[in-house]
Formats: C-alpha cells, sequence, structure tokens
C-alpha cells in the first residue's frame, strides 16, 4: 500500500475528529489527544495487518459488489456497497487492498465511537481509553477490520446508536433522536443484526423519558428518517436493472427485492437445515458467545468488565441496565431466533455476530478502568502510573494473543487457490457456481482482475450472458441429493481433474481411473498453510488440497512410480484437517491400489467420526459422502479389521 495514500487518508480523518473535539466530552489537551488516538491507533494496527488481495469467506464477493456496484447474496447489504465502492477510486493499493482499507477505517470508527460513549459514562479518558483499546484488540474486531466484510461498518453503526441515545439522555434535544432513528433504519440496510441494538435502545428510550419521545412531532420527524435511512435498499432494483456482473437473486422487482431483503432463500426448501439446532443448541452457542467474548478481548480484561458491572455510576444506572440489554439481546435472543445447530461451521460463523456484545463489555471495562483509577490517584501520582501502566500491559497482551487469529497481511491463500482453480480449468470451461471457497475466488479473479476471460460462472447471478462453453466443472464431486435438486446434472457425473471436477457423462466417467486423472500445470499453490491460522474455511482449502495430493499420489502408483506416489499420498495424510471425504478417499486408493493396508480402518474408523462431530444436516447434504457409505466400507474390509472396526465406531 502506497504510503502517500496512506498519511492522507490519516491527515483527512483526524482533521474530522478535531472539527468534533467539542463531541468528545471534554476540550482538554489530553482529551483530544486520546480521542485522536482511540481512532488512529486501531487504525494503523488494521493497516498494517490489512490482507494484501482476496481472502476466504465472502471477501471475494464482497470485493466484487464494491467494485461493480453489484448485488450481494441476501439481505444485499446496499449501505456497506455504497460506502466500500468510493474506497475504489483511491490511487493506490491493488482492488482488495482498498476495500479491505473500508473494513479498516470502519473498524477505527467503531473503537473510536466506544470511547465516545465511555467518556459518556465515566467522564475519565485514561479509563475510557482502556475499554476502546480493549476493544480494537480484541481478536474478532480486528479479524473483520482486514478483510472485505460489513461487520466492521455493522460495529461502527452499533455503537453509534448508543452514542446518539446518550447524547439524546444527556440534553434531550431532538436532534439525537432524529439521528438515532436515521442510523439505525440506514444500518438495517447494512446488516439486520442491528435491530437487537434498536429494539432495546427504543425500550430504553421511554424508560429514561417516554414524554419526550412519544410527542407527535418527534414520532412523525424520526419515523421520515427511519424511512428515508430504509430507502437505501432502492439500490438493489437500481442496481439489478443495471445487470452488474454480480447480481445475486436478480432484485429487480419489488417482490424479488422484498423477498431478497427477507433473505428468504435461506428459510426454506434446500436451505431449511440451516434452522435445524434446537433449544440445546441454542444454548451451547450462548455460552459460546461468551466465552468467545472472553477469548477475544483476553480473558483479564474480560474478567475486569465483569467486574465493571458492579462499578457504574449510580446516575447512570439505566446505561448498565441499556448494556445488559443489548448483550442479553446479542446472544439469547439471537440465537434464539436462528435455531442453528451447534456445530463448528456455525459456532465459527456466529463469532461476528457477538461483535455488539463485545462492544458493551468495553463499555463495562471502561467503568471499572475508571472504579480503579480513582482509587489509585488518591494514593498518589506514582500509583497512578502504576495503574495506567498495568492497563497498558493488559491491552497489548490482548494485542499479543489476538494477532495470529486476526493478522492477514501474508494471507494470499484466497488468491492462490483462485490460479489454481482457474489452473484446472480447461479453455472455455464454465463453473457451475456451489460451493463459495470456489465461487468466490473465481469471482474475484475473473472480475476484479480480469484472469481468464475464457472461463465462465455458469450462472446470470455471476455475470455469464449465456455463452458458449467447451466443459462444465464444479467445485466438489456431485452426489444424489445434487442431482436432486438441480435437474440439469441429473444425468452427469463428477470426475477430479486438478483441484475442480469435471461434469460428463455416466459413460464417459465408467472410463476414468487413477491412471487417467489430469493434475495441475504447475506444482499447487499451498504455500500459505503454515502462515495463516486454521479455522472452517482454512480447513475447507486444506481438505481440497489433500484430495489433490490423494489423487496424485494414486496417479503414480498406478503408472508405476510407486516412490513419488508414496510421498504424494504422505502429503494427503498431512494436510488432511480431519475431513470424512479426504479419508475416505485415501482408504480407498489404499485399498484399490492394494498398498497400505493397515491405514484404512483408522481412515474409516476417523471418517465416520468427523462425519458425525463435524458436519451439520446443512452441510451433509451435498458432502461428497454419505455416513452409510462409510459404514459399508467399514463392513467390506476384510473379516479381522472389519470387527475392530465396527466396535470402534460404534463406541465412537
Amino acid at each position: 500500500m502506497g504510503g502517500a495514500g496512506f498519511v492522507a487518508t490519516c491527515a483527512l480523518v483526524l482533521c474530522a475528529l478535531l472539527a468534533h473535539e467539542a463531541h468528545v466530552g471534554g476540550t482538554t489537551r489530553a482529551e483530544v489527544i486520546a480521542a485522536t488516538f482511540a481512532f488512529i491507533g486501531p487504525l494503523f494496527l488494521y493497516v498494517f495487518t490489512l490482507a494484501p488481495t482476496v481472502t476466504l469467506e465472502d471477501s471475494g464477493e464482497f470485493i466484487v459488489a464494491a467494485h461493480h456496484l453489484g448485488v450481494a447474496h441476501p439481505s444485499g447489504y446496499p449501505l456497506w456497497c455504497l460506502v466500500a465502492h468510493p474506497f475504489t477510486w483511491l490511487p493506490w493499493g491493488t482492488i482488495a487492498e482498498r476495500v479491505h482499507l473500508s473494513s479498516a477505517v470502519f473498524g477505527a470508527a467503531s473503537v473510536w465511537m466506544t470511547y465516545l460513549v465511555a467518556m459518556r459514562l465515566v467522564r475519565d479518558w485514561r479509563a475510557a481509553l482502556v475499554g476502546a483499546l480493549g476493544l480494537g484488540a480484541s481478536a474478532v474486531l480486528w479479524s473483520q477490520s482486514v478483510v472485505a466484510e460489513v461487520y466492521s461498518l455493522n460495529a461502527f453503526l452499533s455503537v453509534l446508536l448508543l452514542y446518539l441515545g446518550m447524547r439524546w439522555r444527556d440534553d434531550r434535544r431532538a436532534r439525537w433522536l432524529y439521528g438515532l432513528a436515521f442510523t439505525l433504519g440506514a444500518g438495517l440496510t447494512n446488516h439486520p443484526l442491528i435491530a437487537l441494538i434498536g429494539l432495546p435502545l427504543f425500550a430504553w428510550l421511554l424508560w429514561v423519558d417516554a414524554r419526550a419521545v412519544l410527542r407527535v412531532r418527534v414520532l412523525a420527524v424520526g419515523a421520515l428518517l427511519f424511512m428515508l435511512g430504509l430507502s437505501i435498499y432502492a439500490y438493489l432494483p437500481l442496481r439489478a436493472s443495471a445487470v452488474p456482473p454480480l447480481n445475486v437473486g436478480n432484485p429487480a422487482t419489488l417482490e424479488a427485492t422484498l423477498a431478497h431483503i427477507a433473505r428468504d432463500v435461506y428459510s426454506g426448501g434446500n436451505e431449511a437445515a440451516r434452522t435445524s439446532g434446537g433449544p440445546w443448541d441454542g444454548a451451547l452457542h450462548c455460552v459460546d458467545a461468551w466465552v468467545g467474548t472472553g477469548r477475544a478481548l483476553g480473558w483479564p480484561l474480560a474478567l475486569l468488565g465483569l467486574f465493571g458491572l458492579g462499578c457504574f455510576p449510580r446516575e447512570r444506572c439505566d446505561a448498565l441496565w441499556l448494556t445488559v440489554a443489548i448483550a442479553l439481546a446479542a446472544t439469547f435472543v439471537l440465537n434464539g431466533l436462528m435455531s442453528a445447530p451447534h456445530r463448528p461451521l456455525w459456532v465459527y460463523l456466529h463469532r461476528v455476530y457477538y461483535i455488539p456484545v463485545h462492544e458493551m463489555v468495553a463499555l463495562w471495562i471502561a467503568v471499572a478502568a475508571a472504579h480503579l483509577f480513582r482509587v489509585a490517584d488518591r494514593g498518589g501520582r506514582g500509583r497512578a502510573v502504576a495503574t495506567a501502566g498495568a492497563f497498558a500491559v493488559l491491552v497489548l497482551a490482548t494485542v499479543w494473543t489476538s494477532y495470529p487469529s486476526a493478522h492477514r497481511q501474508d494471507d494470499r491463500m484466497g488468491r492462490q487457490l483462485a490460479l489454481d482453480l482457474l489452473d484446472s480449468a480447461p479453455r472455455n470451461g464454465g463453473f457451475v457456481p456451489f460451493t463459495d471457497d470456489v465461487l468466490y475466488p473465481v469471482m474475484y479473479a475473473r472480475w476484479v482482475e480480469g484472469l481468464r476471460p475464457d472461463v465462465e460462472l455458469l450462472s446470470r447471478q455471476y455475470g455469464w450472458d449465456g455463452g458458449r462453453y467447451s466443459v462444465a466443472l464444479i467445485g466438489d464431486p456431485v452426489n444424489d441429493q445434487l442431482r436432486e435438486d438441480l435437474p440439469g446434472l441429473r444425468n452427469l457425473v463428477s470426475i477430479p481433474r486438478g483441484i475442480v471436477y469435471v461434469l460428463v457423462s455416466p459413460e464417459v466417467a465408467s472410463r476414468e481411473s487413477y491412471a487417467s486423472f489430469v493434475p495441475l500445470p504447475n506444482p499447487p499453490r499451498e504455500i500459505d498453510f503454515d502462515r495463516v491460522e486454521d479455522d472452517w474455511f482454512v480447513d475447507g482449502v486444506r481438505a481440497r488440497y489433500a484430495a489433490y495430493h490423494a489423487r496424485l499420489g494414486a496417479k503414480f502408483v498406478a503408472t508405476g512410480d510407486r516412490e513419488r506416489g508414496l510421498v504424494e499420498l504422505d502429503r494427503a495424510e498431512a494436510l488432511d484437517p480431519g475431513d470424512a471425504h479426504v479419508e475416505v478417499l485415501l482408504a480407498k486408493i489404499y485399498r484399490d491400489l492394494k498398498i497400505r493396508s493397515e491405514r484404512q480402518r483408522p481412515l474409516l474408523e476417523a471418517a465416520l467420526e468427523n462425519y458425525d462431530q463435524r458436519l451439520d444436516p446443512h452441510s451433509r447434504r451435498y458432502y461428497a459422502v454419505q455416513r452409510d457409505e462409510i459404514s459399508d466400507l467399514l463392513s467390506g474390509l476384510p473379516a479381522k479389521d472389519r470387527d475392530q472396526g465396527l466396535e470402534s465406531a460404534g463406541g465412537a
């Protein structure tokens, strides 16, 4: 990233901060410096750990959406698209870096706004800075502030709502209510989760002064401004009508727009398994929310936040109940509504939903720090300095523990995956869009970097104009459920090529063998596995490359190069993150090629256990292998291995 561009951005933001000095909570030099550092400090942290290119998860889709003003997956996120798009005009860095920078700015703004709210609560810039910087160093907000995602903007809007409410509480000026109404409406166009902030906040406003809130003029103007903010959703039909490269759901009509906003695609039909969890699953997710908050902020700071619950000033007890209500709504109410199964995928995905909880705990930390500073001040300057030093150590400790999972400055895995996916595609190939870890990197490479213009994504949602293609490709093997749900695939089967699969007729597939596997033309680009922390999506990429090495090893063994084949098979087992499909594939290869017979049973046992523990109903529908197939393979082992394997599987 160009240094001049970064300095210019910081200078502009600093000017805005100084212009807003009157709202910081004081006019002393120390307060101005603290408020400035509450923004500049996190911004430097995020910029210097910013992802240099596309990453996994939704990054590729969001970069395309921001760059081309497209329509992203439901609910469309129009506000994010509109505010991220101007960052693509910056004259430095790649398009991906520029969009990632928008998240860094929103993340730093969240920390700054948390400082302002904390100042309203405690009137102590030292304590407010401790709480704000603790949030800035937290692993989850940091992780979302270095990639193209909507959650750092959502974090900023969430705490902005709280700030506006606090300003109204202090002076009862209606303009703060009007700002709150507009921000809530606009925030809903970024992410519907902000409603879990708005509802407790509205109840709190009524508690503080119902008469002032329920005035006819206030309600009328507030409703108009709320609808004005909500009108940003008009972006969806306007941009859909312009047919951008990314146009998910094509919400060009009112009916389609409303369905897109309501996320109807996720609530019925094939997606119904997304909400297959029960009350016990919800309870476990709530536990994860609070345990995850402790891990994200660092346990010392998080426990300090719990102490802060008992330190709220008596005149601010209403703010205590407001922050507690928001934290509870963002955990118990949220998980009651989602009803997701408690599996690794959903635990990982839900972590970003709890950022508002982290913000509330950061405010509790500020209250606790203010109490401890008051105690220290009574002991003299030396004790106050020592207390400040102790808090600085706690914040730096959170930075230290968050860094491994949050930083992305060396993360090129998404782009490397995109290049290997494109290298796997023959000329004029067409991808059937299905799995996100294939779809979004290819989308980014195709529509942002302009690579492989001969390769298409075979859906008008992703820019396909109906042109001809030579062969259809898909990211994972086609199973019976996918054939049933997608009629166009009912007479096709998948055969591996590189790290993707070619869709062919059963007659063509019957002639395939291990020896006919087509490897990548270059060595696979898998160098980043040792540079990034494993998570659910990294595990998916590891599994994809593990399957590739397994097939390459089988090809070498089948064609007589046993030594090279065993090296590749060892690499496959080393890369395997506990993926049932990879373990079944390796067991089949060992069976068919009559090698390593002693490895078949432990691999199939591991596959059965991983299938039961790691996969939820949503993931199982289109998974490459099913439980019955694994059980049948175990039953087909030689008598001694079969009995031992089935006994072990039954115990698992």
